[in-house]
């Protein structure tokens, strides 16, 4: 996706971190932010499932989707809040595309 962007003219870059965890994700929102001096949109979209029959997921399984796909977007709209000016969004996608499985 880089590539692309950067031959269509813009300035690409791509970042590497745990939507889990929140000094990545906070670290990632500061960077982007020193690197281009603004923050105009926050995309989230990371999320985990576990499938596997209802009885055989554990609590940490349960922990690492709520960490992931609840507090992790919370974490980064957060962190962005304070970086988007007038006009700035937020965009937030999901899934609940699980087939005979179990998602949290």
């Amino acid at each position: 996706m880089v590539k692309e962007i950067d031959q269509g003219g813009g300035q690409g870059w791509a970042v590497r971190a745990d939507a889990a965890d929140a000094e990545q994700v906070w670290a990632s929102v500061a960077g982007a932010v020193e690197r281009s001096g603004r923050l105009d949109i926050l995309v989230n979209n990371a999320g985990v499932g576990v499938l596997g029959p209802f009885e055989g997921i554990s609590l940490e399984d349960v922990d690492r989707v709520l960490r992931t796909n609840v507090r992790g977007p919370f974490l980064a709209a957060q962190a962005a809040a304070a970086h988007l000016g007038e006009g700035g969004r937020y965009i937030t996608g999901a899934s609940i595309a699980v087939d005979g499985g179990f998602a949290v």
